[in-house]
């Protein structure tokens, strides 16, 4: 036997079947959330208090409700302000909050009347050596040629990028006077929404010279192994600097000498082999002959240095080149002076 449904039944049934098709028009439509804040509405169940944020950090271009507030509903979630610029604040009244969550239909009461909170853009800080770097390149690009560095007066410019943004600088109204070496540039973040920030500094010519990589004292020989270049500024090159590596190798300090300063040629001295009035012997090698005879140097000199030497038998003076502490050579053209 077939059972007719009641009237009652017949009156669920289709109640039911409206509430199905209501679910599936919202999901459908990707409300969802109405649907069930409709039902939270429906149930009599009581909102929770909203809680004001000591601290609000926002990533995107606005600010919402929910930066600010904990426990509010999502379906009365808005914006209500653009964010600050990358790196900038933004802060919020007791009075401001007060009128926002009123807008949203919310109820909020501050605990004081100086309470607030301070919203900050998540961001980036663009490093010193990045700014710096790109002013030189405008400045080489339109001005200087050479070797430089650009520092900035300002050691902080506060130029921010959003959070997972490229750094990058954008130099602009660059201006560059070449009888101060000084500078003026208008600078912007890429992607910082046109905030600029106004610099001025200097352009230094630099220059590489060859330093001690050690301490050395008096006496010490010089050798290449115990010399570095270094980047210093032409300020601190002066023109008595030594800039070749020639000048240096072979001498030894006329005082004690820091490792990494420029050295000036009054610091160093050559090595002196043969003091005046030193005994030395005289050699003379003519193809298979070598001939020999004792002298008395009349100069001091390093080796490699010709200095005036006189035979102890002949009393005759020649030239002679220094070869070791009591060594010196003559030429063979001078043989005839020296018996």
């Amino acid at each position: 036997m077939i059972m007719q449904p009641t009237k009652g039944a017949k009156r669920s049934n289709v109640l039911l079947a409206g509430l199905i098709a209501a679910l599936a028009l919202t999901v459908a439509t990707g409300d969802s959330r109405q649907a069930f804040a409709g039902n939270a509405v429906d149930t009599g169940a009581p909102a929770a208090p909203l809680i004001l944020k000591q601290r609000a950090t926002v990533a995107g271009e606005q600010i919402y409700l929910s930066d600010l507030f904990t426990n509010v509903p999502f379906t009365q979630d808005m914006p209500i302000s653009d964010a600050p610029a990358p790196g900038a604040t933004m802060a919020f009244s007791a009075r401001q909050l007060g009128h926002i969550t009123r807008q949203a239909k919310l109820y909020w009461a501050p605990s004081d009347p100086s309470q607030g909170v301070v919203v900050t853009r998540d961001s980036q800080s663009i490093p010193m050596s990045m700014v710096e770097q790109a002013i030189a390149g405008a400045i080489a690009e339109q001005y200087v040629g050479g070797d430089f560095d650009v520092s900035v007066f300002e050691r902080s410019v506060g130029l921010h990028v959003p959070a997972g943004h490229d750094l990058q600088v954008i130099v602009s109204n660059l201006d560059f006077d070449a009888r101060s070496n000084r500078f003026r540039a208008t600078l912007t973040a890429a992607g910082a929404s046109g905030h600029q920030v106004e610099v001025a500094g200097r352009v230094e010519a630099m220059v590489d010279l060859p330093v001690l990589n050690r301490h050395m004292m008096p006496g010490e020989i010089i050798a290449e192994r115990d010399i570095a270049w270094q980047r210093v500024s032409t300020r601190r090159a002066t023109t008595t600097a030594i800039s070749r590596l020639g000048e240096l190798v072979g001498q030894t300090p006329r005082r004690p000498i820091a490792s990494g300063q420029p050295i000036r040629m009054t610091d160093v001295v050559p090595d002196y082999l043969v003091q005046k009035g030193d005994v030395v012997t005289i050699v003379l090698q003519n193809g298979k002959m070598t001939l020999t005879a004792r002298g008395s140097a009349l100069q001091r000199g390093a080796r490699g240095d010709v200095i005036r030497v006189r035979n102890s038998q002949s009393r005759k003076t020649v030239e002679a080149q220094v070869a070791s502490t009591d060594t010196v050579i003559v030429r063979p053209a001078q043989y005839a002076q020296i018996r």
